[in-house]
Formats: structure tokens, C-alpha cells, sequence
């Protein structure tokens, strides 16, 4: 996919193909007909002239290339010869094929063709043959044969509204009108003819047989279905004008948090087969509901079990009218250092140069959407475990008795205000604090003050190192200072550079210890203020390898071996 991106449109033909069509408008002289049951598309007494009407907003509104009427008759006459012999007994002899309607399109309130001897006239029936040569009537008709550009079916610019066939109506309805036989179906003739059969076949004699004279036929549909095929072309390199864009047909990008329309549209870029993807792109965005402000504070939580490689600073952009723009310049306090810890994120949206709103497409409507973008790998992402919005950096002053207790608060310790604030409701404290020591017993106080005077606050050896780490970081367990190596490097030695491996206190909740990036970078950044500018050095996570380790267990006497094996 990403060799196709970039790639620019010209020029896309559509087209469509529809089968079984049944959404459709049908109406006769005498109104609206409900084509879930079984109706009389001619009424009751069908007579030459009468029509029925097929409207169809969706059908009738496209530049169309083939259109087909599919009918299912109900009742048909099944005897042998069809209505050749079921109208035997009437004056006017008709075969099949002599049932014909006239088919007319309404555009802009006239029919077309407009004369009657100028419209396509096709057999309301159709016939199979049987094995014995004989005509009978199907109760299937598909008239696949109507010249669709006689009826100047012309496409609409805007969805046609198709209710209901009247005086007003300007297009959108297709009629089939009855002009052939003379006699339509007999409805008319059908009570003289009767009493002079009736008085015929009293004054018949013997050995004459009786006239039998059927009713006349009443076509009736079981159901109605259209399959038309259309089609159409749209040039994306010259953009409409205003008055035409409501008008035409649109072309959009769909991802997977929206859509975004490219032609007709305001964008400055050409419309381009596949959305825009860089290949080692990928980015985290913040959905913000109901922001009425132009000051946003937020609190990004990372999580502590994050890779220690290091990654570029993300690049921030805010949604203005479905377009990413930059957003460096809105950024007041970045507490994160490019989302690589947990801490606050100050925002000034007053100087930006377009409007943060939140009328797009291209992400969930109805939010204010600002993204970080990354160029790294994806699996170097910290692990964002959550976002809250109005966040503030509380300091917890200690009185001479709080010094003894617990230097960190669990989460949702804090749940109010000290002293109420007008206007702030609600007060969440969803992380534990951190920061906090234990206080400093004397035998704590003697080994600081030993080691301070020992080392001076300046890392020169090895021992420096690692005892300055274990001070200035109480969550940290164990340090090994390494000399004269570098991680970068194939054989790890390499002169001026030292490595500082570091391995935190053991939480069994989270498995393997490991130190999260953000105190590795702290880590380092201590180190570099205490040592020579000379020095080099590298802060990283052990590499911890699984042992195997076969134990065996003797007992000592009085003990008993089934009960304490199943403790053991």
C-alpha cells in the first residue's frame, strides 16, 4: 500500500450495476398503490389508456445505461394457446402477444416521448413454448429491451423527493400506458357480450355446443422488481465553483477514526488515491470534549515498565477544519520531556493561527482533537496509561508529626480541598505521589554525612558512582558502575565512557524489575552535573537471564515429610 501513496487522481469512472430493486413508487389512476400485496397495476377495469406509474428517487436520479422491469403476474390463464383460447368466445380474436403497453419517462412535466406513436411499445406478457409446439402464457415478463436514451432520462443534480405522482411532479416517475388490444381486456363488452351468449346458448339446439364465455382477465402483479445499470465520471483537477460543489459527486478518504473528504473540498493538496501515509509514522491523538477555554492543562500518566532506548521528542499538531496544524508554539510547560515521563502539559491555544474547533470529520466530530506525532519505531513508545485534563502539582507540606509517616500517599488519598474553592467541584487524585522520603534516622544521617565527605558530592571513582545513585534515588536498589565501556560499542570497551547498570526495588506485582526511562534520563542527567565534562556515560537496564536451579530437601527429624512438603 505505501507505493501507491501519493498517488494523484484525474479522473474516476463509476459504475454501478443494481439487481432486485424494490424501493420503488407505484401508482395507477386511482393512487397509490402498496406493492407488499398483490395489486392491479391497470385497476380493477383495465381499459385502453390506462396507466400505471414506477417512480423512484435513488433510480431516476443517476445518468442511467440499462434499465430492466422485472413482473411476476398473479392468476394468469394457464390453458393451452394463452389468451387465444381464453378469448375465443369474444368477437375481436387477440393472441398473446397483442397486450401492449407504451413507455414514457416524466422530465421537467412532460412525458417522452411526447406523442404516443413516437413511444416504445413492448408485450405486457410472455409466452413459452411447450414440447408439442403449443403457446402458453409465463407468469414471468422481463421487458429488457427499453431504449433508455428515448426517454432522455437526464441525471439530477441534487436526490429527487418521491412521494406521490401529481399535477406538480416535475420527473423521477416512469409510466407504462395500455394501447393495445382495441378491446384492452374486455371489461367493457364483457356485460352485452354476456347476454348474448346467454340468450345463445338458450336457442341453441341439440346437437350444437354451448358457448362459453370467459371473464375478462384482470392483470394483476404478485411483485415488481428493477435492475438498472449506471454510470459517471468525475475530473478531480479542476475544482468547481461554489454554486456547482453542493451539486456534484464526492470523493473521501475513510481511516479508522473518520473520514475525510477530498473533492470537492477547501484542502490546499490534490486528491490523492490513499489517504497521505509516511512509513515510519505513527502518532497518538487526545480527543478533548466540551473545551470552552483557550488555556488546557493536562496530566499525561506514563507507564514505569517502559523500554530504556532512547526517542526523538514528538511533534505536536491540532485539528482546525479536517487539517493538522503545528502546535509547538501553544506548548507553555511540557512537565513529560516529550511524553518519555508522567508530568504536566500547559497549553496557550490564544496565539494559534487557525481556530481549534471541533467541527471535523477526520477524527470523532464533536471533540477538539490535538495529536503527538513520532518518526521512531513503535515498540520505543512510552506506555501511556492515562490523560486527565486541569491537572495542577500539588506539594505535601509535612508538620513536625507527619514526618513520620508515610513518605508516599496511595492514590485517591487526596479527595478535597483543604479549603473550598468556588467553582471546582470535584477534586481526583488518580496516581500514588511520589517524590516523598522516608525520614532520616541517625543511623541514615551518620552514613550520608560519611559518604558526603568521602566523595564530596564529586563522582570520580567507581565507588562514587554508584553510592551518589543509591543516595540521590531512594528507588533504586542496586548500582554497578562499569569503567571505561559504552553500550553503543561492538566490544564495549572504549576509554572516557562509563556504563552504570541499575536495577530497581523488586515489586512482585509487576514481575521483572525494570527502571522506566524517564528516572534512567534522570539518572543521567545527575550523574553528568557531578562529574567531569570529560566523562561519557550511559544509564541502562540488566539483562536478566532465567537460572535453573535443582534443589534438593532433607528433613530434619521430628518432621513430618507429607505435611511439611505439601507447606514447603
Amino acid at each position: 500500500m505505501y507505493l501507491l501513496n501519493g498517488l494523484l487522481l484525474e479522473t474516476i469512472d463509476l459504475k454501478v450495476s443494481v439487481q432486485g430493486y424494490r424501493g420503488l413508487v407505484l401508482q395507477n389512476q386511482l393512487g397509490i398503490i402498496d406493492n407488499s400485496q398483490i395489486f392491479e397495476p391497470f385497476g380493477p377495469l383495465a381499459k385502453l389508456d390506462s396507466s400505471f406509474y414506477i417512480g423512484s428517487g435513488e433510480i431516476f436520479s443517476k445518468n442511467l445505461t440499462d434499465l430492466k422491469i422485472h413482473i411476476k403476474w398473479d392468476s394468469i390463464p394457464t390453458i393451452e394457446g394463452g389468451f387465444k383460447t381464453y378469448y375465443d368466445a369474444y368477437p375481436t380474436k387477440v393472441n398473446n402477444d397483442d397486450f401492449k403497453v407504451n413507455i414514457a419517462y416524466l422530465n421537467h412535466q412532460h412525458w417522452n416521448p411526447s406523442y404516443a406513436q413516437k413511444r416504445q411499445i413492448v408485450p405486457l406478457f410472455q409466452v413459452t413454448k411447450s414440447n408439442k409446439g403449443s403457446e402458453q402464457l409465463d407468469c414471468f415478463r422481463t421487458i429488457d429491451d427499453i431504449d433508455v436514451a428515448a426517454l432522455r432520462i437526464t441525471k439530477s443534480n441534487h436526490p429527487l423527493d418521491i412521494s406521490v405522482y401529481g399535477p406538480k411532479t416535475v420527473t423521477g416517475f416512469l409510466k407504462l400506458q395500455l394501447c393495445a388490444p382495441e378491446q384492452a381486456f374486455g371489461h367493457a363488452i364483457y356485460p352485452n357480450l354476456m347476454s348474448s351468449v346467454l340468450v345463445k346458448n338458450a336457442q341453441k339446439k341439440k346437437d350444437e355446443a354451448m358457448t362459453v364465455l370467459n371473464e375478462p382477465y384482470t392483470p394483476r402483479i404478485k411483485s415488481i422488481t428493477v435492475d438498472y445499470e449506471a454510470e459517471e465520471s468525475m475530473v478531480l483537477t479542476s475544482p468547481p465553483r461554489e454554486e456547482e460543489e453542493k451539486y456534484l459527486n464526492s470523493f473521501f478518504h475513510i481511516s479508522s477514526f473518520g473520514y475525510l473528504k477530498t473533492f470537492p473540498s477547501k484542502l490546499a493538496t490534490p486528491a490523492t488515491l490513499l489517504p497521505l501515509v509516511e512509513q515510519k509514522e505513527s502518532f497518538i491523538a487526545f480527543g478533548i470534549e466540551g473545551l470552552n477555554s483557550t488555556h488546557l492543562s493536562m496530566h499525561v500518566a506514563i507507564g514505569e515498565n517502559n523500554l530504556d532506548q532512547e526517542t526523538q521528542p514528538p511533534k505536536w499538531f491540532y485539528l482546525s477544519e479536517d487539517v493538522w496544524l503545528p502546535f509547538e508554539e501553544a506548548i507553555v510547560v511540557d512537565g513529560t520531556n516529550g511524553l518519555s515521563k508522567s508530568g504536566i502539559m500547559i497549553f496557550d491555544l490564544s496565539n494559534l493561527p487557525g481556530e481549534v474547533n471541533s467541527n471535523n470529520t477526520r477524527m470523532t466530530p464533536g471533540l477538539t482533537w490535538i495529536k503527538a506525532q513520532f518518526m521512531d519505531k513503535k515498540g520505543a513508545f512510552s506506555t501511556i496509561v492515562g490523560v486527565y485534563t486541569q491537572a495542577v502539582a500539588v506539594s505535601r507540606v509535612m508538620d513536625k508529626n507527619g514526618v513520620f509517616s508515610a513518605p508516599v500517599l496511595p492514590a485517591k488519598a487526596i479527595q478535597e480541598l483543604q479549603h473550598p474553592i468556588e467553582g471546582i467541584e470535584l477534586v481526583q487524585q488518580p496516581f500514588q505521589t511520589f517524590g516523598g522520603r522516608q525520614f532520616e534516622n541517625h543511623q541514615a544521617f551518620y552514613r550520608r554525612v560519611s559518604e558526603r565527605l568521602r566523595h564530596k558530592n564529586r563522582a570520580i571513582a567507581v565507588w562514587d558512582y554508584e553510592r551518589m545513585v543509591l543516595e540521590k534515588f531512594p528507588e533504586i536498589f542496586k548500582v554497578k558502575c562499569i569503567n571505561h565501556t559504552s553500550k553503543s560499542t561492538n566490544n564495549m570497551v572504549n576509554p572516557g565512557h562509563i556504563t552504570l547498570v541499575v536495577m530497581a526495588k523488586a515489586d512482585p506485582s509487576l514481575g521483572i524489575p525494570f527502571v522506566s526511562r524517564q528516572l534512567l534520563t534522570e539518572i543521567k542527567t545527575y550523574i553528568q552535573s557531578v562529574s567531569t565534562p570529560f566523562i561519557k556515560c550511559e544509564v541502562v537496564n540488566p539483562i536478566y537471564e532465567d537460572v535453573k536451579v535443582n534443589v534438593t530437601v532433607k528433613f530434619k527429624p521430628g518432621y513430618e515429610k507429607g505435611l511439611f512438603l505439601n507447606l514447603l
